[in-house]
């Protein structure tokens, strides 16, 4: 999905929806897991299929297979899909005694951030190079 055809208008509201996923996705995963527990389903199962599906969005993102889907649906999709790893720091933390499982959350999220700067700014930094030898 060529982003950069968007209109700011468009943009903005995009931006906004995946602001609102983010904010209700946790939220809604940690009452869907809870349920699930309730109801004697797999942790695992549940992380694994809400991952699944995120990546389905990435790859509807990425091939840009939009037909009969919305853009700001999409996005939207895309947003509140991908909080469904929040579910992993549950997993992750059970390590730690209860009074540091706030301050391991908190840390692990900083840790998430930090890589995926590192990450993105990678690839600009690799597509910047590979730019500069294609282009003379």
């Amino acid at each position: 999905m060529r982003v950069d055809l968007f209109s700011i208008s468009s943009v903005a509201i995009c931006i906004s929806l995946m602001a609102v996923a983010d904010f209700i996705a946790p939220l809604f995963w940690g009452v869907f897991a809870d349920l699930c527990k309730k109801r004697k389903r797999s942790f695992k199962t549940v992380l694994f299929w809400g991952m699944l599906i995120y990546f389905a969005f990435q790859l509807i993102i990425l091939f840009n297979i939009t037909s009969g889907i919305g853009a700001y649906i999409l996005w939207f999709c895309f947003a509140f899909f991908a909080q469904v790893g929040t579910l992993g720091f549950v997993q992750t933390v059970k390590i730690f005694d209860k009074e540091y499982i706030g301050r391991a959350i908190t840390i692990l999220n900083l840790l998430m951030f930090a890589a995926a700067f590192i990450i993105q700014s990678s690839f600009g930094y690799i597509v910047r190079v590979f730019n500069s030898f294609i282009q003379p």
